[in-house]
């Protein structure tokens, strides 16, 4: 069932997309929320029930699983696909909020068409019309490919901006979601220089050093009656949960730079049509009737005047006549 509305959701919203945002659905709801739902749960069922250390002290081993573990790789991963995606559930029913006026519209026009010539519609019902029309602006229809053949979908300027909101926020959200990602998860163990600080290829150690420091007070009381500065934990898995930790950071990094791509291609689309948009220069041509006094050779001497037979010309063809 789940599958079955986010499939809809996308095919919905890929229809307004370009390519770039096409392949963002596919990596976040086909190679992230796919491995989070299905695969993730057998890697980290017993997360914290296999997690020991070599103390034997009430407290102490919990409050070192909170020092490590801030948040649940899978709990987090859950979070940041369900922000990264709310921009785009948002802009999925704005768009099909936009695609049902237009069909209201367009079913009244038709009544109208059809109705008698005398019958006068109401006023209430043409109110009701026009704040139709206004709250959706302008729009036109424009044929997409999608379930293999052409359909037509109703786009307007808002829908544009809407979608280049969502777009938009989903980047800053992928920016904001990889920053605690590091910052969570970056596994410090001083006795361990090889650790790496690489976002994309982070590390999980087997063992885990628990340190005791005054910043955190109940892991202090916990686990303060050892005597070392940290104690030493063991962690369940962890290369299994490392090659995760990198697949979704990898995977993460490459939908960040696919949401920054289409930015700039839906910026770069918005302004060509724009640009297309400007009314051409308009050629002025200043026609002089030349009079039976003017000197013969005048014209020529006049780069300002040209002279031009009417009788020529038709009236489509004269837009403007314009004295210099």
């Amino acid at each position: 069932m789940m599958h079955k509305i986010l499939e809809d959701i996308v095919s919905e919203v890929t229809r307004y997309s370009t390519v770039w945002g096409q392949i963002w659905y596919l990596i976040v709801f086909g190679y992230r929320f796919i491995v989070v739902s299905l695969l993730g749960e057998y890697v980290y069922e017993d997360e914290q029930e296999m997690f020991h250390c070599s103390v034997d002290l009430a407290g102490c081993t919990e409050m070192c699983y909170n020092e490590y573990a801030k948040i649940s790789h899978l709990r987090f991963w859950g979070f940041q696909l369900l922000a990264v995606t709310a921009p785009t559930f948002v802009f999925h029913f704005y768009s099909l909020y936009v695609q049902r006026q237009v069909l209201k519209i367009e079913e009244h026009q038709q009544r109208v068409a059809d109705a008698n010539a005398m019958e006068v519609e109401s006023n209430k019902e043409a109110n009701k019309q026009n704040r139709r029309r206004k709250r959706i602006g302008k729009y036109k229809k424009i044929k997409v490919f999608q379930g293999g053949d052409f359909i037509e979908i109703p786009t307007t300027k808002r829908v544009h901006a809407a979608y280049l909101m969502n777009v938009v926020l989903r980047l800053l959200l992928e920016a904001l979601f990889i920053y605690f990602t590091y910052i969570l998860f970056e596994t410090k163990n001083q006795t361990i220089p090889s650790a790496s600080r690489n976002f994309l290829w982070m590390y999980i150690p087997g063992r885990y050093e628990c340190r005791i420091s005054g910043e955190n007070e109940e892991l202090r009381i916990a686990c303060g009656q050892h005597i070392d500065s940290y104690v030493p934990c063991w962690i369940s898995r962890p290369f299994e949960k490392m090659v995760f930790l990198r697949y979704m950071n990898v995977t993460a990094m490459i939908c960040l730079v696919l949401s920054a791509i289409e930015v700039v291609a839906v910026l770069k689309k918005r302004f060509c049509r724009l640009k297309k948009k400007k009314p051409e220069s308009v050629t002025r041509t200043v026609v002089e009737l030349k009079s039976v006094d003017d000197p013969p050779g005048y014209s020529d001497r006049n780069p300002h005047y040209k002279v031009i037979n009417l009788s020529d010309l038709d009236d489509t063809s004269i837009h403007s006549v314009i004295e210099i």
